[in-house]
């Protein structure tokens, strides 16, 4: 059983094993949620919910891998081999059970990139208070495009207004 974060990391620990094996990918709901809009964008992942009805005979044999998000309590632990996936996993170590390294996080440049492969009209930047503006920014100036950041207020998303340097610099969404 693989614990990892519901969005990045599970979709990795899915495509690897699709890419690399023919066993049986089962993931918890909340995964298969995220993993299905993966599958919308064109992003191939095979893997069964654990809503399934033929998850019970694929968990009772020795094949097959169970992947569950890291703060979800799954069953009975000592039915498992239990693996953490983290890029914090290296600080981890030696804390019980085994550990794998691996970071869905993008970098600087890689996210300058994706933007510039997406070709996007409008950038909504996220996860980062600290940054989002600062982000936002650079993306308008670099690219010549509407960006600003989202915020979550109560369960809610809503998109600030146009903000100020992209009226004063005179962007235009295209």
């Amino acid at each position: 059983m693989f614990r990892a974060d519901s969005l990045g990391n599970a979709q990795e620990i899915i495509k690897a094993f699709n890419m690399l094996t023919e066993v049986p990918v089962i993931v918890h709901p909340s995964i298969a949620k995220i993993s299905k809009v993966y599958r919308t964008y064109g992003c191939r992942l095979e893997f069964l919910s654990l809503n399934s009805e033929i998850v019970d005979e694929a968990l009772s044999s020795s094949d097959g891998v169970l992947v569950v998000p890291k703060n979800v309590k799954f069953g009975d632990p000592s039915r498992f081999e239990t693996a953490l996936v983290s890029g914090w996993a290296l600080w981890f170590r030696g804390r019980g059970g085994a550990s794998f390294a691996l970071s869905d996080h993008a970098d600087f440049q890689q996210l300058m990139e994706f933007v510039e492969s997406c070709k996007p009209r409008v950038v909504l930047t996220c996860f980062s208070e600290r940054f989002e503006k600062t982000l936002a920014a650079h993306i308008a100036r670099k690219f010549r495009i509407e960006a600003r950041p989202l915020k979550l207020i109560r369960n809610e998303i809503y998109v600030n207004s146009r903000p100020s340097y992209l009226k004063e610099a005179g962007h235009k969404a295209r």
